[in-house]
């Protein structure tokens, strides 16, 4: 284009200095070649012809000029109008289609969300405060003693070996450290039988053992340390929440099933895992409830939650009733 734009007016020049010495060339001979009277003289007629010659050639130059000049400005204009051609269609132009490499635009990848920071568990990072021995409700004291009673009594006859093993009862002053320190309040039926037996439980499926109050309390620290966040909203439907207490420990199993019987220290009811479903905090509605059914199996010969009672060699055995 800028070439083309340059020849045109290289050419309009050239035909601005042409016209110009037209201009002035025909004077000086028409100053020669006019005859003061009648027709010019033949010498002067062959010396006027090349003139017109003259004049025919720098006329049909100029309309040349002119066509180069009109062409480019109509180029121009076209250009304009149309636009110049883009990158695209240029690249479309010189190389074939069938040769043309198309570049893949990868999508960006989207940021993922921040994962949340767990959340500490408040009940395993209770507030201290002072042991305080609490005053135990003597109705709930009274059903968890007769309980008791009734166990004691059939361990004896039938299975001497286990009533033997019986522990003797924990102090007050060492139930109250342990609520201070774990920051829970143990329901009175648990107190209660604690305070007869620190630790000891007739009923224990498989080859579950009870834990007194020191081992419920490095029990609760142990579970605190390891699972210290909330994993569920509901806690009762977590593997472990701070505000369980345990109170069997099951020595068969790992970390993949719950090991420990718990009470739920807000509610008051037991729960442990049957290793299918998880923790059930429906196996009874109290720790004195489970007591009582306990007391009642080793009576009748029934069952608890699955499991019977067997004495081997004078020791109690807790047995699976479809094994």
């Amino acid at each position: 284009m800028l070439k083309l734009l340059r020849m045109a007016l290289t050419a309009a020049v050239l035909a601005a200095i042409a016209i110009r010495i037209d201009r002035r060339a025909p004077q000086d001979e028409e100053e020669v070649l006019e005859p003061v009277l009648g027709r010019p003289a033949p010498e002067d007629l062959e010396r006027y012809r090349p003139r017109e010659e003259n004049r025919f050639f720098r006329g049909l130059l100029a309309g040349v000029v002119a066509g180069v000049l009109v062409g480019a400005l109509g180029l121009v204009v076209a250009t304009n109008l149309i636009g110049e051609p883009s990158a695209a269609a240029e690249y479309d132009r010189l190389v074939p289609q069938s040769e043309a490499t198309v570049a893949l635009v990868p999508e960006p990848t989207p940021t993922p969300a921040p994962t949340p920071a767990p959340t500490r568990d408040p009940a395993c990072s209770p507030q201290k405060r002072r042991a305080v021995i609490r005053p135990l409700d003597s109705a709930v004291k009274r059903e968890v003693d007769a309980e008791w009673l009734r166990v004691e009594r059939w361990l004896k006859r039938h299975a001497p070996v286990t009533h033997a093993a019986l522990r003797g009862p924990a102090r007050a002053r060492t139930i109250a450290v342990a609520e201070a320190q774990t920051g829970l309040r143990f329901p009175d039926d648990l107190r209660a039988s604690l305070l007869r037996h620190d630790g000891s439980m007739a009923f224990g499926p498989g080859e579950a053992s009870g834990l007194g109050v020191r081992g419920i309390r490095d029990t609760w620290r142990s579970l605190c340390h390891h699972f210290p966040t909330v994993e569920d909203p509901d806690p009762r439907l977590e593997y472990w929440n701070g505000r369980m207490i345990p109170f069997l420990h099951f020595p068969d199993r790992n970390s993949e099933h719950q090991e420990y019987a718990l009470i739920d220290s807000q509610e008051g009811d037991v729960g442990w895992d049957d290793t299918i479903g998880g923790v059930d905090f429906g196996r009874a509605p109290s720790y004195l409830a489970l007591l009582r059914a306990n007391a009642d199996a080793l009576r009748d010969g029934g069952e608890v939650h699955g499991w019977r009672p067997r004495v081997v060699r004078g020791a109690l055995r807790w047995e699976r009733a479809d094994g």
